[in-house]
């Protein structure tokens, strides 16, 4: 298939893009101007592209006239959004909306697969858990309003019969390449920089107890594919281990893979108030489509997590 990913230089469009392209797909990545894809990927096409220019989407998408376009482009981060709501809207939203509608007047055979986000479940009540895709819908932050906001207006494209777009909704992913920000790779930079005696055998972190469903990024860009092959249109799909774990037990993964002895410090900076503290989903949905179902043990996730940030640490070097 002639496939577009957007946001292909990001975490997540990275995996993609290197699935994609084993599976023997011809791959073209749109990312920003000042964005680079990653070395083993400088072969794949890349078409300078911000979802919100609706024209260069239009010229992209008549060059490469795509069987297939998975729209990861996104502003991520939920304090990003926080920061600029302005922004996050523009982007998340109504770029979702340009990549929707010049696709249905470029493309119209184009088979579309949004990827939104857990998060627009809010806090869930514990009767609610584990989450399934009719969950009560209750974005929290500016990041999770955006995000349902495409989702539902993927819904109304696939369902008036204008785009064949099929939405998924991943919970916490994690892997090799996921920058700091989040838990794993946060943890991992720490004792990665520990080993290689750049910082005091201090870790920070911040709250411990709360519980989240964590999947391998490389499951779950395996489960996009397959959604894309497989799924139905104006459907959503939870992509999730249907496990929770806690951070305490992330840190207490990572640190079993490392020699260094560390004493931990709990820092005020490091906790996110107004967490829910457990959250895990059902995919039933998902396995019922696809027969997908998670490959990656948790113990290889921490450890190539790990790995990845000794790699980083040991670039920095003198």
């Amino acid at each position: 298939m002639r496939v577009l990913v957007t946001g292909a230089a990001g975490f997540v469009g990275t995996h993609l893009v290197r699935l994609l392209r084993g599976e023997g797909h011809e791959v073209h990545a749109v990312a920003l101007p000042q964005e680079r894809l990653a070395r083993d990927l400088t072969d794949v096409p890349k078409h300078d592209c911000d979802v919100t220019d609706a024209a260069t989407l239009e010229r992209v998408f008549r060059e490469t006239a795509p069987t297939w376009i998975f729209h990861l482009a996104a502003i991520s981060r939920a304090q990003a959004c926080l920061d600029d709501p302005a922004l996050a809207w523009d982007v998340n939203f109504l770029g979702t909306h340009d990549v929707y509608r010049v696709a249905a007047e470029v493309v119209p055979e184009v088979r579309v697969l949004f990827v939104s986000s857990a998060v627009v479940y809010g806090r869930p009540a514990e009767e609610d858990l584990p989450l399934t895709e009719e969950a009560p819908l209750r974005p929290g932050d500016v990041y999770a309003a955006t995000k349902l906001a495409g989702d539902l207006l993927g819904a109304e494209f696939a369902l008036s019969g204008r785009l064949a777009v099929i939405r998924v909704r991943p919970f916490n992913h994690v892997g090799p390449g996921q920058d700091k920000g989040f838990v794993a790779p946060d943890f991992a930079a720490q004792i990665a920089r520990i080993e290689a005696g750049l910082q005091e055998p201090k870790l920070q972190v911040g709250d411990l107890t709360p519980a989240r469903d964590f999947t391998d990024v490389r499951d779950v860009v395996r489960a996009y594919l397959l959604l894309m092959e497989k799924g139905e249109v104006g459907a959503v799909y939870n992509v999730c281990s249907e496990t929770a774990r806690t951070v305490q037990e992330v840190l207490d993964g990572m640190l079993a893979l490392s020699k260094a002895g560390v004493k931990i410090e709990v820092s005020s900076r490091r906790t996110r108030r107004g967490q829910p503290e457990r959250v895990f989903g059902c995919a039933e949905a998902l396995h019922a489509a696809t027969g997908w179902t998670p490959r990656i043990p948790w113990e290889q996730t921490l450890r190539d997590v790990l790995d990845d940030w000794r790699t980083r640490t040991a670039s920095v070097l003198p």
